[in-house]
């Protein structure tokens, strides 16, 4: 079909006179997720061949930080390393055994003066026999093991057997294992492991550990994106365009988000950007609770930044049943001539209440409050004019109440804050670099709802210089960015956004693939074809792999894009939609006409 579509564009090529025109860039790289070394990439943490289990398995590793043979320079010598708070954490490795058979294991232990085994804390190695269907025969604990009485910086020999394997018995396993018991703290590490059968060779692979593995969660097995948070990998289990995919789960989170992001340059008033992904939940292994998949659109400062400044005078100890005033006073940072005041509560352990009236924001004790609908009056049902909420769903929650519940500090309304994450308010002032701004909020804590450690709340400000708009964020109304569990399943679905940059406004851009986790324990989701396309960046051509041309790799990519039948929906695939230039979700003369006003030449 390439082979047709190019001689269809010589013939046309002939018969045409191009036009100058303006048309699109891609400013993604690696959108496919095709290139990289997944699944999840060499991860030096990682042991090969030997899974980690426990409360935290992340905290088994393989380390250069001991090793058993000591003539390796310092780093290039490797051995199991594991610490914890967990009560259990361990790695282990299996062989085929059958009934009858002599099984030893051994291995060497070790814990450093710098670190050394407390507390109630012991490391050992354990013998395990497992039948067919995976259930446990038997096992034997090595009777040498590390302790808080065991010598530091000496490695120390430990073995279990000769055992004769019990009937039924189709496998054998050795598991270096870490018990906390209740106050441990320090670490320990194993090397040269061996598991024998008769006294044969030792059949364990990578027992010294020197050779690193893979991980399913590393960020840093799909080129050119960027990892946040633990559960995400590229996949070759899905795919919309080519062989992978992103795979993105929720059981390893550590937060209540994670996915990947890309950063895409500059980005300036007027520009409009196109932002275009594929989503799917698999039948097999979908996520659950109210998890939500998305695209974000999100901006960053360009040039000078200043950290936020905090007052989180509320937590478990404050007065209760009473309105208590927290101030912030600070002066406004070079550069920043916008500041985003907040009103804030975090209560992520059992989850109190803390109610806020009366905010302000004043300049250089001018006695003029910056903030609208400071007390909270205006603004239908739950909504409160001139505020922006932010919160968890079904996690977290930030209220009007008025006529209601405990008397307002002023006024008839009051905000009621509460959950199990953070929440509340916030509104954006001007402001101008050098002055005083004095910031204040009141807060009212209930004895019967009160916040727990660390729960904390109070007034903050973000700073910006003024020039960057808000982010495009997970569903945001008028787009089309998001998924959450109740899509069909097994179903690519197309997730966009269409920006246009709003006057005066620069700042540097970012693509993130991203999972609202909120009550969700488990599953899955896939995101590809992702892009990013700038119109009207530059005059004429199409800058498929954003190398800042239009080339003959770009016309390669336009070839397998022309004449195509477009899905019945009318949208076009990825990279398809870098060469529609009149929008018509279809690629013909028009758009060829565009692509050739602005080729470059055969490109490097």
């Amino acid at each position: 079909m390439a082979s047709h579509r190019g001689l269809a564009l010589v013939i046309i090529t002939g018969l045409l006179a191009p036009s100058p025109v303006t048309a699109r860039q891609n400013i993604t790289t690696n959108g496919s997720m095709e290139q990289g070394p997944g699944p999840g990439g060499e991860d030096p943490h990682v042991p090969l061949y030997w899974e980690r289990e426990g409360g935290n398995p992340l905290t088994v590793e393989r380390s250069d930080e001991a090793n058993l043979v000591p003539s390796l320079p310092p780093g290039e010598g490797h051995a199991l390393k594991a610490f914890t708070s967990d009560p259990v954490v361990f790695a282990y490795q299996g062989v085929v055994a059958s009934a009858g058979d002599s099984v030893e294991i051994s291995a060497w232990m070790y814990t450093r003066s710098d670190d050394r085994i407390a507390g109630g804390a012991t490391a050992k190695i354990r013998l395990y026999f497992y039948d067919a269907s995976g259930v446990k025969l038997a096992h034997q604990d090595s009777t040498v093991v590390l302790n808080s009485s065991s010598p530091a910086d000496t490695w120390t020999y430990t073995s279990v057997g000769p055992m004769v394997a019990p009937a039924g018995t189709a496998t054998t396993r050795m598991m270096c294992l870490w018990l906390q018991g209740g106050d441990g703290t320090g670490s320990a590490y194993w090397d040269d492991c061996q598991l024998t059968i008769d006294g044969g060779s030792n059949l364990l692979l990578n027992g010294d550990f020197e050779q690193a593995g893979v991980s399913g969660v590393t960020p840093f097995g799909i080129d050119g994106w960027i990892g946040f948070d633990d559960d995400q990998q590229k996949s070759e289990d899905a795919a919309y365009h080519g062989q992978s995919s992103l795979k993105l789960g929720v059981a390893e989170m550590v937060g209540g988000w994670g996915g990947l992001y890309q950063d895409l340059g500059l980005l300036e008033a007027g520009d409009r950007i196109l932002m275009v992904a594929r989503a799917m939940i698999p039948s097999s292994d979908p996520l659950d609770g109210n998890a939500q998949v998305a695209i974000k659109l999100e901006f960053d400062p360009v040039g000078a930044t200043a950290p936020p400044e905090e007052n989180l005078a509320f937590d478990e100890n404050a007065t209760t049943n009473a309105w208590e005033q927290v101030t912030l006073s600070t002066i406004v940072p070079d550069g920043m001539t916008r500041a985003r005041i907040v009103c804030i509560y975090n209560d992520t352990s059992a989850g109190g209440v803390i109610y806020f009236d009366l905010a302000r924001a004043e300049l250089n004790s001018n006695g003029v409050n910056l903030l609208l609908n400071p007390s909270f009056e205006q603004g239908t049902g739950a909504d409160i004019d001139y505020w922006f909420k932010f919160t968890t769903e079904n996690v977290s929650w930030a209220d009007k109440l008025c006529f209601v519940g405990i008397p307002p500090k002023d006024g008839s309304c009051k905000v009621k804050t509460h959950g199990a994450a953070a929440a509340g308010i916030y509104q954006e002032v001007d402001v101008t670099p050098g002055s005083s701004l004095d910031i204040s909020a009141w807060l009212y804590m209930p004895s019967d709802d009160k916040l727990t450690a660390p729960g904390q709340a109070g007034v903050k400000v973000e700073w910006s210089p003024g020039n960057v708009p808000p982010d495009v964020d997970i569903c945001a109304p008028g787009q089309n960015n998001c998924i959450d569990t109740s899509a069909t399943k097994d179903v690519w679905h197309e997730l966009t956004i269409v920006y246009t940059m709003p006057p005066d406004s620069v700042a540097l851009g970012r693509f993130t693939n991203i999972i609202a986790k909120g009550t969700a324990t488990g599953g899955f989701a896939y995101i590809d074809a992702c892009e990013a396309v700038m119109k009207d960046r530059f005059a004429g051509g199409a800058d498929v792999d954003a190398d800042n041309d239009a080339d003959l790799r770009d016309f390669a990519a336009l070839q397998e894009c022309y004449g195509a039948v477009p899905p019945p929906n009318g949208v076009l695939w990825w990279p398809c939609h870098v060469f529609d230039h009149d929008d018509d979700a279809d690629i013909d003369v028009a758009d060829y006409l565009a692509f050739e006003a602005g080729l470059t030449g055969p490109g490097p």
